[in-house]
């Protein structure tokens, strides 16, 4: 139980800062949001592979309209490609977006 939540706050944190007005922490989140996607590829966690899926998915298309992303926005695409390269196989969720 006390694992579960220490990943969600990482989780959780990961997600905010792929939004700060900050490049810098952009750019460290992008490494752990990476390694996120590929342990929720690996692992068969069905919750991380949601997560991934949705939120991460997500927030990464967002991350790309911020204007202060301007110098991670390729290592954001590739972000996003990886996403959907790994997770639309098993979860609907990146292709629904809109």
């Amino acid at each position: 139980m006390q694992h579960d939540i220490i990943a969600k706050g990482s989780l959780s944190i990961c997600i905010q800062a792929l939004k700060w007005p900050d490049s810098e922490a952009v750019h460290k989140a992008l490494a752990f949001c990476g390694v996120v996607v590929t342990v929720a590829a690996i692992s068969g966690n069905a919750l991380l592979q949601n997560f991934v899926a949705r939120d991460l998915f997500t927030t990464v298309i967002e991350a790309l309209t911020i204007g202060s992303n301007s110098s991670a926005q390729a290592e954001l695409i590739n972000l996003f490609r990886i996403i959907y390269l790994l997770m639309a196989q098993q979860n609907a969720a990146p292709r629904q977006v809109r």
